[in-house]
């Protein structure tokens, strides 16, 4: 759509094997705008269908729904919202089945548009996030470990990062 304020585009921030897709702003956005023409529709899936997807690795738009109580599919360009930790947008419910977004911080033309996904989609304490926010905090997948010098000396190797599994179905798409 020609004056949506948004189109989809591509990035290599989150992974170094493929390109994978983000939204970026075609116009300024001021907070408590409402992007009406970003949308998201979620489909209910049952446990074959969320089985066969997860099977072939195509499971990139399936998300859990903590009102709906199941695992949904999610469609429409709103799944192209990558996840920040200080995101500039936020999902609103528009109807039993949809989404839309609005705009919590100003964004500029040009500037990503982003979504806070929950506090441990990416493990714990989102210690495997790789959004920008945590890259300047030096937070989530950018932290940097801590060691002791005589682990150092018991071990003689590098210090590694060690981190908890994440928490399955924890706060992405509550509004659903």
């Amino acid at each position: 759509m020609p004056n949506a304020g948004y189109e989809v585009s591509d990035t290599n921030r989150y992974s170094d094997k493929r390109v994978e897709a983000c939204l970026v702003a075609t116009k300024d956005w001021h907070v408590g705008d409402e992007m009406r023409f970003l949308t998201g529709m979620i489909a209910t899936l049952d446990p074959e269908d969320d089985a066969e997807l997860k099977k072939g690795n195509r499971d990139f738009s399936v998300m859990w729904s903590a009102r709906k109580n199941c695992t949904c599919l999610f469609l429409g360009p709103a799944r192209f919202a990558n996840h920040d930790c200080d995101s500039n947008c936020q999902f609103i419910a528009h109807g039993p089945n949809s989404i839309i977004f609005k705009v919590v911080k100003e964004i500029k033309c040009g500037d990503e548009i982003t979504v806070f996904y929950g506090n441990h989609y990416f493990g714990e304490n989102n210690c495997e996030c790789k959004c920008i926010t945590c890259e300047k905090r030096g937070t989530g997948y950018f932290t940097i470990p801590s060691t002791t010098e005589e682990e150092d000396t018991r071990t003689n190797k590098r210090p590694t990062r060690t981190r908890k599994p994440p928490v399955a179905h924890e706060g992405l798409y509550n509004f659903v």
